[in-house]
């Protein structure tokens, strides 16, 4: 909406900014900002009393992205721009960057990259395999790195994450001994181990943005997601 005139070569995004990017390629962009303000804080998507699915990530799926907010998958496939979306290997515990040349269904690969441990808690089969959110195993720098192997030199960086404070760190480890193959809890014992380190962009010409808003992954207070959407 900002800069209608930017279009990057590739994109690289996972959990949550997977939908924000598959708009935005689509040329959608209006429907992100609808669906993160007023679809999301609702109890059709987020409920604590449904303690077996606290994000029901098949609501935000099958209904938001195919009915309500269809995302247009032709545009999708048409537009020259590159996605690139990592997924965890839910058995080998491998980070996995699914691409648009791969031809990957576009509803499962959004579905495998929210699939979050804890709240969604269950993996999606892409391309013949089970996988679950990328986003609890690479870190921003990680997928940097896989930028700059794909041959970006100007990288624009968006850091939305939620800060990684005591209560998403037992989360997270909670399901990593609890559920999580071996092979995944190790990824996901990485990413906690460097999770706040720098970002690393040597190499490239990069802007970080940076929104920061104390706010937890679950939450259905609709003016901050307002405040953090309007952020950046």
């Amino acid at each position: 909406d900002y800069f209608p005139s930017i279009r990057p070569d590739i994109m690289i995004a996972s959990s949550g900014a997977t939908g924000n990017s598959f708009y935005f390629i689509s040329k959608q962009s209006r429907y992100a900002r609808t669906v993160w303000n007023d679809v999301l804080p609702t109890s059709p998507f987020i409920s604590w009393m449904r303690f077996w699915r606290i994000m029901d990530i098949d609501y935000l799926v099958d209904d938001i992205f195919k009915k309500q907010f269809p995302l247009n998958t032709e545009a999708l496939e048409r537009s020259p721009i590159q996605y690139l979306v990592p997924l965890l290997d839910v058995e080998t515990g491998n980070v996995r960057y699914v691409g648009k040349e791969e031809k990957p269904e576009p509803f499962a690969l959004l579905r495998a990259s929210k699939s979050m441990p804890f709240f969604y808690g269950k993996a999606t089969k892409v391309l013949g395999k089970s996988y679950m959110d990328g986003g609890c195993a690479v870190t921003i720098s990680d997928m940097v790195k896989c930028a700059r192997t794909h041959g970006a030199t100007r990288i624009l960086v968006i850091d939305n994450r939620t800060q990684l404070d005591a209560r998403k760190r037992t989360v997270v480890l909670l399901y990593a001994y609890t559920i999580a193959s071996a092979f995944a809890r190790s990824a996901m014992l990485q990413w906690i181990r460097h999770f706040n380190e720098p970002i690393d962009t040597r190499g490239t010409a990069s802007l970080i943005i940076c929104p920061q808003m104390k706010m937890f992954t679950a939450t259905r207070d609709p003016k901050k997601i307002r405040a953090l959407f309007q952020m950046g």
